[in-house]
């Protein structure tokens, strides 16, 4: 399928697509934003939050795009749903600068794969085929980093990388009973060294996810 993409770099690190000419007007752009609030991304939390808010803003502001946003954190406290799938900016906005100004950043673990694994399993994703569906995931740990998923003797979260590679092939079961492709893209952004992403494989599970890198470097 082809797709005008907007030109800045704050909309190509979405990869939101806007319709082409002709399609379908009820196709619609899905985003879940997932920020690590642990400890060691404190001093990027500014520059950050800026980052994601103007992309996001320009994705909903894009000429023919419905876009809905949705956002979740992972590191402190485990993975956790701020705000589900919204039409309003604003709300998103909101919710971002509340998790940043009030969560207690602190240490843990960080396993990128729990995180994406609970987000992908989201019965609020759409179904419809030609809607777009896509994770922008932020942090600065080691994208395979794993944890226990409950208590002594339960399984480990699968390795980040792992789940990344599923995404552009994930199915899902419809109300009727029907298997349909519901891809997910996957979109990263680390915040920290640029040779830390890569050697912590953040541009590996973009490229896995059939998505875009960025890095924030710098505080």
């Amino acid at each position: 399928m082809n797709r005008v993409l907007p030109t800045t770099a704050l909309a190509t690190l979405l990869a939101v697509a806007l319709p082409t000419v002709g399609q379908a007007q009820s196709e619609k752009v899905q985003i879940a934003v997932v920020v690590d609030v642990s400890r060691r991304v404190r001093g990027y939390v500014d520059r950050a939050r800026e980052r994601v808010n103007a992309a996001v803003l320009e994705a909903m502001n894009a000429p023919g795009s419905r876009a809905e946003l949705a956002l979740h954190t992972y590191g402190a406290g485990g993975v956790r749903e701020v705000l589900e799938f919204t039409s309003r900016p604003e709300e998103f906005t909101e919710k971002l600068n509340e998790v940043y100004a009030n969560e207690n950043l602190s240490g843990g673990q960080e396993p990128c794969g729990h995180a994406l694994t609970l987000v992908a399993d989201d019965p609020a994703w759409s179904t419809v085929t030609n809607d777009l569906r896509i994770i922008l995931i932020v942090g600065n740990e080691s994208f395979d980093q794993t944890t226990r998923t409950g208590g002594r003797g339960t399984p480990h979260s699968r390795k980040g990388t792992d789940v990344a590679r599923g995404l552009p092939n994930r199915t899902v079961e419809t109300r009727s009973g029907d298997v349909v492709r519901a891809p997910i893209m996957l979109n990263t952004l680390h915040v920290g060294p640029r040779a830390e992403a890569e050697r912590n494989k953040w541009k590996e599970a973009a490229d896995l996810g059939r998505g875009t890198f960025e890095n924030i470097d710098g505080r």
